[in-house]
């Protein structure tokens, strides 16, 4: 399974995450996922450039410890690599990145 890009804009994504980790699907691979270096969760608002569109969305920027307990049940973080196509950034003073994983399901 390939979660790339799309956790951050869900309105619930740890109950998404909850049902696909009960899936055992052997791997997921996680990634261009927003993280920061926080105690918890933070959603904000991402807003497209006018001369792309006019909108704006919802976006999660999660706490890396407690998103990656979500996997620990059934899981095994085999990887975790750095999404290099955006530069990490200072969000609320704290700073924040985008990251992938490998997760193997546990034998």
């Amino acid at each position: 399974l390939l979660l790339f890009s799309v956790l951050p804009y869900l309105k619930n994504p740890y109950e998404l995450l909850e049902k696909l980790v009960s899936l055992k699907i052997p791997t997921i691979i996680v990634d261009r996922t927003s993280f920061i270096d926080d105690n918890k969760d933070v959603i904000t608002k991402q807003i497209v450039p006018k001369e792309i569109y006019k909108a704006s969305y919802p976006c999660w920027f999660f706490n890396k410890q407690n998103f990656i307990s979500k996997f620990e049940k059934n899981y095994i973080c085999s990887k975790e690599f750095t999404s290099e196509v955006t530069a990490p950034i200072i969000l609320n003073a704290k700073s924040a990145y985008w990251s992938g994983f490998y997760f193997k399901l546990k034998k």
